[in-house]
């Protein structure tokens, strides 16, 4: 008999495909469960944390709004939340 899966399941472990995506892959991952989760909404809800996760460790490069150069992403990159 087969079980047919809810959204939150199928989210579940497209995270778990996601973290365990290899360096430079994630995109080319996150396409192909977007397709097989087939619903957006609640696959963005889902993945926020994970790919925050997922870019932290990975030491991933963006750049910063208004600006040309590229910064790194990690933990101990991470600024205080208390600003003074």
């Amino acid at each position: 008999m087969a079980h047919d899966l809810d959204i939150q399941e199928k989210v579940k472990i497209a995270v778990s495909f996601l973290l365990d995506s290899p360096p430079g892959e994630v995109n080319d991952v996150f396409n192909d469960v977007r397709t097989l989760i087939d619903n957006d909404e609640e696959l963005q809800i889902g993945i926020t944390g994970a790919l925050e996760e997922y870019n932290t460790e990975q030491l991933v490069t963006v750049n910063l709004p208004g600006d040309e150069r590229e910064v790194l992403i990690g933990l101990v990159f991470r600024l205080s939340e208390k600003v003074e």
